[in-house]
C-alpha cells in the first residue's frame, strides 16, 4: 500500500509573499526538460513550487497537469521508488498503469521501467509536470541513472522538476550546455529587502520599519527560515527595534539562537509537546497523544499550525503533519542531548502505536520497525521476523537490508531466522559471497541455540537458499541434491514450500538439459501451487513445463499445455495480467516453428505488452528475439531493425 500523502501537492499554509520574478523564471522553464531548484534548507523551495502550482491552475486555457512525489529515505529502495513513481505517472495519465502492478525490480533493468513510463506519457496529450521534492535524500546510484535516462528521453510535453538541498549526481553540465536546464539557486530564492518587509509585516504580523527589515535581511542574507525564526522571536517582544539590533550584532549561529528564542517564548507544556513529537517523521493527533500522554493533541497541532510554528500539513484534511526539517533536527538534537532515555521511551511508544493502529496501512509496520530500531533492537528483531514476508513480497530488499544492518551484531547468534533473512536479502541483491557468509551464520546459530526449535521450516528455508546459491554458481548437481534434501523435510501441508523447491529443482534439471525431469518437477510444482491457491507460481510452473516439452520436440503437447493455461485464465477472468506474458511468447515460438508467422506476430504483440507491464527484462528480451525472427521471415525489414535495436538496448542493461 502506498502512502497517499507522498503524492499530494502540499497545502498552502497561509498567505505568501508574491514572487513574480521567480514565477516568470519557472514559467520559462516549461521550455526546458529539467527545472532544478537547488538551495540549502530553509530557502522556500517547496513553498515557491506550491505558489507556482496555484498560478498554473489559475491560468486561462488548458491547465498544466501536475504530479507531485515527496521523496524520503525509504525511496532509496528501487522497488519503493518505482512504485511511487508509477503512481505519480498514473495521476498524470489516469488508467495508464495496470492496477496492482507496481514495479518491484531491485536489480539491473531500471531503464526498462523508465521506457514503459516514458511511453505512457508520450501517448498522452497536454503539458505535464512531474515534481520530485526533497531529491537530496536519494543516494542509490541506479536511481540517479534511471532519472537521467528519463530526462534524456522524455517527450517534449513532459517537464521534470527537482527540488533538492544539493546538486544531484546528474549530467547537469550537459543539459546546461544544451539549454535544456532551468536553474533556481540560493541567490534567486533569497528574500530581497522589499520581500523581507512584506513577509515580516503582512505574513508574520510584526510591526517593523523598513530599515529594521533591511537590517534583518542583511543579517540573514535573505534566508527565509532564519527570517521566520526571527519573526517568531519578535512576536511577543516589547521593543522590536532593540530585538533586531540584539539579533543582528550578537549571534553567529543564527538557527540555534533563534530556535532557542522561539522555544523559550512557548509555554512549558508546548515546549514538552514539541520535543516529544520531534521524533516522529509524520504525526497526527492520535499518534501524538500516544507519544506524549496528552489527550488534546488535535487542538495543539491546530494551534501550532495557526501560529506558523514550522508545522507543515501533509493532506487536505490536515490530519497528518510534519515539522520543518531544520526545526525538527534542532528539537531532536536538544532532546537527545538532554534526555536520551526519554528518546528511547518515546520511540517505544510510537512503535507500539503503529503496531496497534497499523498507522498508515502497511506503512505502519515499517514505521514501527523504524521506531523500534531507535529504542529496542529486540523488538525490532521480533517485528522483522514476524513481518519480513510483507516486504519480501513487495521486493523491498534494500529496505530490509538497511534495517537488518542497524541491528546490533550480538542479536544474531540466537536468531537463525534473522540470519537466514540476511542471506536471502544478499542473494536477492546478487551479493553471493555475503549470502554464503550469512547462510553459514544461520547454521552456526541453529547449532548454538539448542533451546530454540530448529524446526523443519527453518532448515527447509536454509536449504532453499543454499539451493538457489548453488544455481547462481551453476553447480547443478549440488542444487539438485539440496532440492531433494529439502523435499525430504517437507510436511504434506507445506504445499507452497513444496512448489518453491520443485521450481528450483526444475531449473537445475532444465539447465542440465534433463528436459523430461524438468517437465516432471515443474508439473508437480504447478500442482502444489494450485492446491495452495498460489496462482502466480502455478502459472509460472505450468509455463515452464510447456517449455520443457518444447525442448523435447513435443510441440503439440507444449501448445496444448499453454492453451490450458489460457483457458484457466479466461475462467478466472485474469488473462490481462502480466504474469501471462511468457505463455504468449512461448506460444509465438511454437507458431514460428509451424511457420504460422502472422499468428506468431499477434501472440508476440500481446506477450510484449504484458511483459512491459511486468517490467520483466528476461521475458522482454526473449519476446524481442522471437519478434525479430518472425519479422525477418515475413520480410518486414524496417520493423525487424527496430526490434533488433530494442533487443540490443536491453542486452546492454
Amino acid at each position: 500500500m502506498l502512502l497517499a500523502t507522498k503524492l499530494h501537492i502540499p497545502v498552502r499554509q497561509h498567505a505568501l509573499v508574491a514572487r513574480p520574478r521567480l514565477l516568470d523564471k519557472l514559467n520559462s522553464g516549461l521550455r526546458s526538460r529539467l527545472i532544478l531548484l537547488s538551495t540549502p534548507p530553509g530557502f522556500g523551495k517547496t513553498t515557491l513550487l506550491i505558489q507556482w502550482m496555484d498560478s498554473l491552475r489559475a491560468q486561462p486555457g488548458d491547465a498544466v497537469a501536475v504530479a507531485w512525489l515527496a521523496l524520503d529515505e525509504g525511496d532509496n529502495d528501487p522497488a519503493r521508488f518505482f512504485a511511487y513513481l508509477s503512481a505519480a505517472v498514473e495521476s498524470l495519465c489516469p488508467g495508464s498503469i495496470s492496477a496492482g502492478q507496481p514495479p518491484s525490480l531491485a536489480t539491473p533493468g531500471h531503464e526498462l521501467i523508465m521506457i514503459e513510463l516514458i511511453n505512457v506519457m508520450a501517448a498522452s496529450a497536454g503539458q505535464r509536470l512531474l515534481v520530485l521534492d526533497d531529491y537530496h535524500v536519494l543516494h542509490t546510484p541506479a536511481l540517479h541513472q534511471a532519472v537521467a535516462f528519463l530526462i534524456e528521453h522524455m517527450p517534449p510535453t513532459l517537464h521534470l522538476v527537482i527540488s533538492t538541498r544539493a546538486d544531484a549526481p546528474l549530467p547537469l553540465a550537459r543539459w546546461r550546455a544544451r539549454r535544456e536546464l532551468t536553474e533556481l539557486r540560493e541567490a534567486d530564492l533569497r528574500f530581497r529587502e522589499e520581500e523581507t518587509h512584506e513577509f515580516l509585516t503582512a505574513i508574520m504580523g510584526i510591526e517593523i520599519t523598513a530599515q529594521d527589515a533591511a537590517t534583518l535581511q542583511q543579517r540573514t542574507e535573505g534566508w527565509i527560515a532564519g527570517l521566520q525564526l526571527a519573526a517568531l522571536s519578535m512576536q511577543s517582544a516589547d521593543d522590536v527595534a532593540h530585538q533586531v539590533q540584539r539579533f543582528a550584532g550578537a549571534h553567529t549561529y543564527i538557527g540555534d539562537y533563534l530556535a532557542e528564542e522561539v522555544l523559550q517564548r512557548q509555554p512549558p507544556e508546548i515546549q514538552h509537546f514539541l520535543f516529544d513529537t520531534s521524533i516522529l517523521p509524520r504525526l497526527c493527533a492520535a499518534l501524538c497523544n500516544a507519544v506524549t500522554g496528552r489527550t488534546d493533541s488535535a487542538a495543539v497541532l491546530a494551534a501550532l499550525h495557526r501560529a506558523h510554528l514550522f508545522l507543515i500539513p501533509l493532506d487536505d484534511g490536515q490530519v497528518w503533519y510534519r515539522y520543518h526539517h531544520l526545526f525538527a533536527e534542532m528539537l531532536r538534537s536538544r532532546l537527545m542531548h538532554g534526555d536520551p532515555e526519554r528518546v528511547r521511551e518515546l520511540h517505544c511508544r510510537a512503535a507500539r502505536w503503529h503496531l496497534d493502529n497499523n498507522g498508515i496501512g502497511d506503512n505502519g509496520i515499517g514505521a514501527a520497525i523504524h521506531h523500534a530500531l531507535a529504542a529496542d533492537p529486540a523488538l525490532a528483531a521480533d517485528l522483522l521476523e514476524r513481518h519480513c514476508g510483507l516486504f519480501q513480497q513487495r521486493g523491498e530488499y534494500i529496505t530490509l537490508d538497511g534495517w537488518l544492518r542497524q541491528l546490533p551484531d550480538a542479536i544474531y547468534p540466537s536468531r537463525p531466522q534473522l540470519c537466514l533473512l540476511r542471506a536471502k536479502t544478499h542473494l536477492f541483491l546478487h551479493e553471493v559471497a555475503e549470502a554464503e557468509a550469512w547462510l553459514a551464520r544461520t547454521r552456526q546459530s541453529l547449532r548454538e541455540a539448542p533451546d530454540l526449535d530448529p524446526d523443519a521450516s527453518t532448515l527447509l528455508a536454509a536449504l532453499i537458499v543454499q539451493c538457489d546459491l548453488a544455481l547462481n554458481r551453476s553447480e547443478l548437481d549440488a542444487a539438485i541434491s539440496l532440492a531433494q534434501q529439502a523435499l525430504a523435510l517437507l510436511r504434506p501441508e507445506q504445499l507452497r514450500a513444496r512448489g518453491e523447491v520443485l521450481m528450483l529443482l526444475g531449473v537445475a534439471y532444465f539447465w542440465r538439459s534433463d528436459f523430461a525431469l524438468a517437465h516432471e518437477a515443474w508439473v508437480e510444482a504447478g500442482n502444489a501451487a494450485t492446491a495452495s491457491d498460489h496462482i502466480l507460481m502455478a502459472v509460472y510452473a505450468r509455463g515452464n513445463a510447456a517449455r520443457a516439452l518444447y525442448q523435447q520436440g513435443r510441440l503439440r503437447a507444449a501448445a496444448a499445455a499453454l492453451d490450458a493455461i489460457q483457458q484457466d485464465a479466461a475462467r478466472r477472468g485474469d488473462t490481462h495480467l502480466p504474469l501471462y506474458a511468457g505463455c504468449h511468447i512461448a506460444q509465438a515460438e511454437i507458431h514460428c516453428e509451424w511457420n504460422q508467422l502472422e499468428a506468431a506476430h499477434q501472440r508476440l504483440m500481446t506477450g510484449l505488452a504484458l511483459a512491459r507491464q511486468a517490467r520483466n527484462p528476461r521475458t522482454l528480451l526473449q519476446g524481442h528475439a522471437h519478434l525479430l525472427r518472425a519479422l525477418l521471415a515475413q520480410g518486414r525489414l524496417d520493423e525487424a531493425a527496430e526490434a533488433a535495436a530494442q533487443a540490443k538496448a536491453m542486452i546492454r542493461q
